[in-house]
């Protein structure tokens, strides 16, 4: 799997590179973290060669660090529309 990620220009900072799967075309995931013994075996095989028509590799985001960013960024649009707001006030009166 490592190799098809690596060909695409590899994982960005903010993937979670431990949850990482692979969406058969049939519907099914595969993870690592598979419990029952008998399919992990499969699994292993099938993170080590996806490739399957339709197969696709899913590298989610760090969801703590995604929410973060969202939080600082809305938090910084209300200051300066508060900061406008109170410029344009001033101004009129």
């Amino acid at each position: 799997m490592d190799h098809y990620l690596k060909m695409v220009g590899g994982p960005t900072e903010s993937a979670d590179q431990d949850h990482i799967f692979l969406l058969k075309s049939n519907g099914s995931v595969v993870t690592r973290d598979n419990a029952d013994k008998g399919f992990f075996s499969t699994a292993q095989q099938s993170l080590s060669r996806p490739g399957g028509s339709g197969d696709s590799i899913v590298v989610p985001e760090k969801l703590l660090e995604t929410r973060l960013m969202k939080d600082v960024k809305d938090i910084t649009q209300i200051m300066f529309q508060i900061a406008v707001t109170t410029g344009v006030l001033i101004a009129l009166f």
